[in-house]
């Protein structure tokens, strides 16, 4: 059972002083770090890794002690509890591998809702959408990873 997320997010642009992070709203996350902790005690970390233009999940589980600790929030680089996240059990999980068996899409199903992990990276564009180069076929708004 998934009792609380938590994230460290990456800024979408801005200085590094002063980044600017997407409200929960939105609906997603650009994160370099996902930690979910698990009513046993466990914790699971799912980080993004970047080879060239490859991008890939990297779940692993890490001792109790091990966890991501909240901070002020400044610079590029954010740490703060994701209550937007689903929580409760987990009924399924599946994956999605890339071209060279790399993990780009990690779904999990809590309850009614989905916890959507997925591989890339957000671009701001000169009109001020988001959008992300994700190798899916088609355009859409996903981070680093992704958390819908």
């Amino acid at each position: 059972m998934l009792v609380e997320a938590r994230v460290q997010g990456m800024a979408l642009y801005g200085p590094e002083t002063a980044g600017h992070f997407p409200h929960p709203e939105l609906g997603f996350v650009q994160a370099t770090l996902l930690e979910l902790r698990l009513a046993d005690g466990g914790t699971v970390q799912v980080s993004a890794a970047q080879d060239d233009d490859r991008r890939s999940l990297w779940p692993r589980f890490v001792a109790g002690d091990r966890h991501l600790l909240a901070d002020r929030g400044e610079g590029t680089f954010r740490t703060r509890p994701m209550p937007e996240f689903p929580t409760g059990d987990i009924a399924r999980i599946r994956i999605e591998l890339g071209t060279e068996a790399d993990l780009r899409t990690l779904r999990l199903t809590i309850g009614k809702r989905e916890g959507l992990l997925r591989a890339g990276e957000v671009y701001e564009n000169r009109d001020g959408t988001l959008t992300s180069p994700i190798r899916t076929g088609a355009h859409s708004s996903s981070s680093m990873p992704n958390v819908t």
